[in-house]
């Protein structure tokens, strides 16, 4: 086990986990001030609602 903990450290993998999180986080965030400001119709709400999904399995399985 101390092994794959060292291969993942040796290929970044925790410093690339972190930042989908925090890029993940910033979209929800950004996607939250453009719906209470307004920015977008009701219409494109679910639009807006699904981005980080989409962008979690496009970079999760399509990678």
């Amino acid at each position: 086990m101390r092994g794959f903990i060292e291969e993942l450290r040796r290929r970044n993998v925790f410093h690339v986990g972190v930042a989908y999180v925090v890029t993940g986080w910033l979209i929800v965030q950004v996607a939250d001030i453009a719906a209470d400001a307004r920015l977008v119709n009701a219409d494109a709400d679910h639009r807006i609602d699904s981005v980080p999904v989409r962008l979690y399995c496009r970079f999760s399985f399509c990678t």
